[in-house]
């Protein structure tokens, strides 16, 4: 896989990110890399402020930390695991989106929520999991002063998680689809939601090319 940094600068990359969000990347990616591992990323990618010191976990933008610098982290793990990249990344994924259900989601009421799409018949389950996640994060991007756009398609057997807004590629062009921690991020958050695992495949991505990350979710969990 070749990552290249783009001529063209994306003014969404100096739009803030959450300090929670931040920290929980980086300690998902210490537990998967570890600590020496995650410092050569964050020195070989312009992070090296974060070493031993990673921002609180609060869900405001005061220490600074920016969208691109979430994407030099992802794509600098993607160049340093090599082949291994992929699972690496969505493990990584998977544990930091734990680490945002396990902190905040009961602050947003989605624990009411779970309950009730429960109750749903089993079609419409997943539909309104990935509407709940798209609209979670609306909010919490809304709440920073940015306007995040995503959506849902059906195609099928599979739903499409589409977004022109992603954090993973910022800035970059690849010649294979580079977004894997937000793979893992949707495994977790379907796995959570509706106690099951799904198929989640990116099938487009900025990087190549595409107007918009889509990921391809399929509407029969897995077994």
């Amino acid at each position: 896989m070749e990552i290249k940094i783009k001529s063209t600068h994306e003014p969404f990359g100096d739009k803030p990110l959450y300090n929670a969000f931040f920290r929980w990347a980086l300690l998902a990616s210490e537990e998967v890399a570890g600590k020496q591992g995650l410092n050569v990323v964050l020195r070989e990618n312009g992070l090296e402020r974060y070493i031993d010191n990673y921002p609180s976990e609060e869900m405001n933008a005061s220490a600074g930390v920016l969208q691109k610098d979430y994407t030099a982290l992802c794509t600098g793990l993607l160049t340093f695991f090599g082949r291994a990249g992929r699972g690496s990344l969505t493990r990584i994924g998977r544990r930091s989106a734990r680490m945002f259900i396990d902190n905040y989601m009961d602050s947003m009421g989605m624990g009411a929520l779970i309950a009730a799409a429960r109750l749903l018949p089993t079609g419409m389950k997943l539909k309104a999991g990935l509407e709940a996640n798209i609209n979670v994060f609306k909010k919490l991007y809304k709440d920073v002063d940015i306007d995040w756009h995503a959506h849902l398609e059906d195609r099928g057997d599979k739903w499409a998680y589409v977004t022109e807004d992603c954090t993973m590629c910022i800035d970059r062009a690849a010649d294979a689809a580079i977004c894997t921690v937000s793979t893992g991020n949707l495994i977790e958050s379907t796995f959570w939601f509706l106690e099951k695992e799904y198929d989640v495949q990116e099938v487009e991505c900025r990087a190549q090319g595409a107007k918009a990350c889509v990921w391809e979710i399929s509407k029969t969990p897995k077994g």
